[in-house]
């Protein structure tokens, strides 16, 4: 089954400047790390949501989450999101342990 990292951010100070440099440049080094199947960025509904964004990055499985892990992307990518984001952010590591969808 598929493992994520889980990236969540409570709000930011200010919100402008975050959306500035999230999109698109951390995206776009998200983007190129190898092994990533699915990216995925979504917003906290409602004032009280405690997180206010939510990024999700799909591997196929463990194995390929860990070897992304040490790639230079990842490097980067971690070393981006430290500079604006650093106080802000919470990250997991997940294994997916169920999975639906309509249809399928």
């Amino acid at each position: 089954m598929a493992a994520k990292v889980i990236a969540m951010y409570t709000k930011p100070a200010d919100e402008a400047a975050f959306n500035a440099r999230y999109f698109p440049g951390h995206v776009d080094l998200v983007k190129q790390i190898p092994g990533l199947q699915r990216f995925e960025v979504s917003r906290g509904l409602g004032k009280d949501a405690p997180y206010w964004l939510i990024a999700e990055m799909v591997y196929a499985d463990r194995d390929a989450l860990m070897a992304a892990q040490g790639s230079p992307e990842v490097a980067a990518a971690r070393a981006d999101v430290q500079e604006f984001a650093g106080d802000i952010i919470t990250v997991l590591l997940v294994d997916e342990l169920e999975s639906w969808e309509a249809g399928r």
